[in-house]
């Protein structure tokens, strides 16, 4: 069995992430985060279609609200390409019941569905989801934050692509999902622990 061709498949993908992550060591140092406002009690999550991360990151976070009685808080989330209104696939559904999260009864919303004016904190996932935003809603940019910058730091942390994004799981398996939710989880409660 040749196993040549595999090994150039491999070399090829460590060496595409090696220069991803050097290219964001470098391009990350130029992504700022706003300053926080004094005393927010709204908060909107963004993704691409609101059905796996926004949606899981609005559900944790009221949950985590909730246990902590934090009742003046209010959450929300949204999409900036949803097609039409759906729910979240059965995958994140069942992984996100892992973490005490029920999505049944989501429903995808769009940003146009949504007052972006309500809200005190915008967060989204991806640093092109920041820009995105910061270019359609230029009188929003100060409310307008990168979600995963959230995460503590510590020697597991992640660096380059991952330390600015939180990608995308949808159409792949329940590892994926979970590596996903771990992160969004991180995020959400480091987000809660600094403004109670």
């Amino acid at each position: 069995m040749n196993k040549a061709p595999d090994s150039k498949k491999r070399f090829k993908e460590t060496l595409k992430s090696l220069l991803r992550d050097l290219y964001w060591y470098f391009h990350g140092r130029r992504i700022e985060m706003a300053a926080m406002p004094v005393s927010p009690k709204s908060f909107l999550f963004v993704c691409r279609g609101n059905v796996c991360r926004s949606p899981f990151a609005e559900h944790l976070a009221r949950r985590i609200a909730r246990e902590r009685q934090m009742d003046r808080f209010r959450f929300g989330s949204a999409g900036i390409e949803v097609g039409r209104a759906g729910p979240p696939p059965e995958n994140a559904g069942e992984v996100a019941r892992v973490y005490g999260v029920d999505l049944n009864g989501h429903v995808s919303k769009s940003l146009e569905e949504i007052d972006l004016k309500a809200y005190d904190m915008i967060l989204v996932m991806e640093e092109g989801q920041l820009n995105t935003l910061k270019n359609l809603f230029p009188e929003l940019e100060k409310k307008i934050f990168l979600l995963p910058l959230f995460q503590p730091f510590n020697s597991n942390s992640p660096s380059g692509f991952l330390k600015y994004n939180i990608p995308d799981p949808y159409g792949k398996g329940r590892d994926e999902f979970i590596k996903c939710f771990d992160r969004i989880e991180l995020c959400v409660k480091r987000l809660l622990v600094g403004i109670t």
